[in-house]
């Protein structure tokens, strides 16, 4: 069993692609990058912001998927959790903390503060530098945190094993 991440797929979000900020078509870059890894019996954990409008047609999309679906809903997932249950998703929740590959892990949409925690993955900010229209979230920030945008990552998703070997590489410095 692996399991994958991706975040602020922002599904339907054509302003992103009017502004520039992503490829037209990079919805369909997503959902490619997802099919071609997740295999029966992994987990999806998604870290929010799934669609932006014609969340029924998006989350529909996802349903299929051969994995297990975990949705830790992200500020534009505007839904209660049993909407999301009846879309598709297995798990639904605002965050997720564990423990494997010998850390505390914490995954949430936006960074959390607190020390009850090794590491904190999250996504909201994206590759822009919007950090600074959210001090009070930016303040919060150390190096425990560590951001996944897909846009650092050609829209495609992350293995959980992968993000902490380069977790533990970026912290050895």
């Amino acid at each position: 069993m692996n399991f994958w991440i991706t975040t602020d797929t922002h599904l339907g979000h054509t302003m992103l692609t009017d502004r520039n900020l992503r490829p037209l078509g990079f919805e369909d870059k997503i959902l490619k990058g997802l099919k071609g890894v997740l295999r029966e019996g992994d987990v999806l954990i998604h870290l929010g912001d799934v669609s932006f409008g014609n969340d029924a047609e998006w989350n529909e999309k996802l349903k299929d998927l051969p994995c297990k679906k975990w949705l830790l809903r992200g500020n534009h997932d505007k839904h209660g959790l049993s909407w999301y249950i009846s879309h598709g998703w297995d798990f639904v929740a605002d965050t997720i903390s564990f423990y494997h590959f010998g850390h505390q892990i914490l995954i949430s949409h936006v960074p959390q503060p607190g020390d009850y925690f090794d590491i904190n993955i999250h996504g909201h900010f994206h590759n822009t530098d919007h950090r600074k229209h959210e001090p009070k979230i930016s303040a919060i920030l150390t190096d425990k945190h560590y951001l996944l945008a897909l846009e650092f990552n050609n829209y495609q998703p992350w293995n959980l094993k992968n993000v902490i070997d380069d977790f533990r590489k970026r912290n050895k410095k």
